[in-house]
């Protein structure tokens, strides 16, 4: 099982955040800083990574 990270990405003068979850941090924090305007977090300009916290624990979802 993939190890798991809960995130924080910010644009602090606007006081706007996202939060999120992925089992790739690098990849997430790459994706927010080169984000196109058409995309949530590039038309809110969230580019800043605020926290990041290793999960304790994870779900497994599978398909009905």
């Amino acid at each position: 099982m993939n190890t798991m990270f809960t995130y924080i990405m910010a644009h602090i003068e606007n006081r706007l955040f996202y939060v999120g979850v992925t089992n790739n941090i690098k990849q997430i924090v790459f994706d927010h800083k080169n984000a196109t305007f058409e995309t949530h977090t590039g038309h809110y300009n969230i580019k800043q990574l605020g926290l990041v916290r290793k999960a304790r624990w994870t779900y497994r979802c599978d398909k009905a």
